[in-house]
């Protein structure tokens, strides 16, 4: 099934990860166009989301997408914070903010995380 909605309309942050919450649980899979779409948004929401409900070569294109995020550039990292984080947390990437110490680790460290764990993040 390809989400319409996605693929076709500009919409905001909660309706992208409403869309794939549903298309996850209902266990439809995503089409290469709806991640094309999600990564052209640069939504963090939307592609921690896509990410989530991906297959294993969707998420590999969300990983490049977070491995280009400019780690000199504070505003962008800023921008993805919670997609680095979570990314970090499951082991995906190294810690994005470089030189600064303790960015992630100590929420780590205390098992913060921002997702239903209960949700595959980490398969």
């Amino acid at each position: 099934m390809t989400c319409y909605f996605i693929t076709r309309l500009i919409i905001g942050s909660d309706a992208i990860c409403w869309i794939l919450h549903y298309m996850r649980k209902l266990k439809f899979r995503l089409r290469e166009n709806t991640v094309d779409a999600i990564i052209a948004s640069s939504d963090c929401l939307g592609l921690l989301a896509a990410y989530m409900a991906g297959n294993v070569k969707q998420r590999d294109r969300i990983l490049n997408f977070a491995n280009r995020i400019d780690r000199n550039d504070f505003y962008e990292l800023d921008r993805y914070w919670l997609l680095l984080y979570e990314l970090f947390r499951a082991g995906k990437i190294s810690q994005p903010y470089g030189k600064v110490e303790g960015a992630f680790e100590i929420l780590k460290k205390n098992s913060v995380t921002f997702l239903n764990l209960k949700a595959g993040f980490d398969r």
